[in-house]
């Protein structure tokens, strides 16, 4: 809030008054007895469309009595901007508690060489399902006939699209059978920027019986979850009956990525998968609960929880921890080298201050976008 008062303070004080005026352009041009352009044909609208143009001159330069004078107080105020920026974002990490952590000597990280949880076949594995969480962003038409830029699994078939009941979100289900897995995908929002400035961030009880009031979640993402629940159950159960042996994978981007976690968290106590082959890998996922949430989810013993982040994506950290919110494990960081790391967030209550919170407050959105050099969000 201090960082949005302070652009809009300095962007607001370019208006501040000069000694002089800058002369008006006139909103007409008038042309002398011999001057062609007196008779010349002219566009339809460009009379009026040069008029706005030239108000539009007019009213940026009241009190400047010349560009020079202009100038000087914008960047008067980009450099005034600039001394305030380090205070600022010094005083966001302070209160999100960055590097308060890990003070017991715990590894933190390592980087994913050698075998088993850290073979390169990990990180194709992350690859492949990155692939799955974009394609949720396709057309329907496309991705029920598996062709668009990002349907590049093979052996993916049986797939079903299907719109949220308000037709705001999608999803899809599908089988792979080199996989022997199901896979649900959900779409993620076309508008980065809007969705993180638009961002709901009251918590509300999880509506699932059984499960305590003090587990909270995000409403937005649960109310986006609640319009795709009743298609997605209904085709699971289907998809299983048929595929019995296969496990389930629950994966999306951004916004998909909270609906994802979501929904296998719902199927899983509603009794429509079982946790010990249910999957859950994410990308660029936000924070979507509480700690009771991130102890739930934990208690579960879901076969397998991944939660890719990206340098220094944006998105993952928001809401903020001061707000009530904290991440649920398990983070797969990829450091500045391109490293895939797996961090340490089991013993640090889900939030490893040695992996992604190591880069706030100098986040992106264009990290957001683009993971293992897949481009990510929009569409497809």
């Amino acid at each position: 809030m201090q960082l949005h008062a302070l652009v809009y303070f300095s962007f607001a004080i370019l208006a501040a008054a000069a000694s002089s005026q800058f002369p008006d352009l006139p909103l007409v041009d008038t042309y002398g007895p011999n001057d062609p352009r007196a008779t010349a044909t002219e566009p339809a609208g460009y009379r009026q469309k040069h008029a706005a143009a030239r108000q539009e001159f007019n009213s940026r330069m009241k009190g400047y009595d010349s560009f020079d004078a202009l100038t000087k107080q914008r960047w008067t105020s980009y450099y005034n901007l600039e001394v305030s920026l380090p205070t600022l974002l010094g005083n966001w990490s302070v209160a999100e508690g960055w590097g308060s952590k890990n003070k017991a000597g715990t590894v933190s990280k390592r980087s994913y060489t050698g075998s088993g949880p850290d073979s390169a076949s990990f990180l194709s594995q992350m690859k492949t399902y990155l692939y799955f969480a974009q394609s949720a962003y396709c057309a329907s038409a496309n991705i029920n006939a598996w062709d668009c830029s990002s349907c590049v699994i093979a052996n993916t078939e049986d797939i079903y699209a299907y719109p949220s009941t308000d037709g705001n979100e999608q999803g899809y289900i599908a089988v792979n059978t080199n996989l022997n897995a199901i896979i649900v995908s959900f779409r993620g929002s076309s508008n980065i920027e809007n969705w993180i400035n638009n961002l709901e961030f009251l918590p509300t009880s999880v509506p699932i019986p059984g499960v305590s009031s003090s587990v909270e979640v995000h409403n937005g993402f649960w109310t986006v979850w609640s319009t795709l629940q009743a298609t997605t159950f209904a085709q699971l159960r289907t998809y299983r009956a048929a595929h019995p042996t296969y496990g389930v994978v629950f994966t999306g981007h951004s916004l998909g990525a909270a609906v994802a976690i979501l929904a296998a968290v719902d199927a899983v106590v509603s009794g429509i998968v079982p946790a010990a082959s249910t999957s859950v890998i994410d990308f660029g996922e936000p924070r979507v609960g509480n700690s009771a949430f991130y102890s739930y989810v934990l208690s579960l013993g879901f076969q397998q929880l991944s939660r890719v982040v990206n340098y220094n994506d944006i998105v993952p950290h928001f809401p903020l921890e001061s707000w009530g919110f904290n991440h649920h494990t398990q983070e797969q960081w990829v450091d500045s080298a391109s490293n895939l790391v797996y961090c340490n967030d089991v013993s640090n209550g889900g939030e490893d201050t040695n992996c992604a919170n190591t880069v706030v407050p100098f986040v992106s959105i264009t990290a957001h976008l683009d993971y293992f050099g897949i481009p990510l969000g929009g569409t497809c």
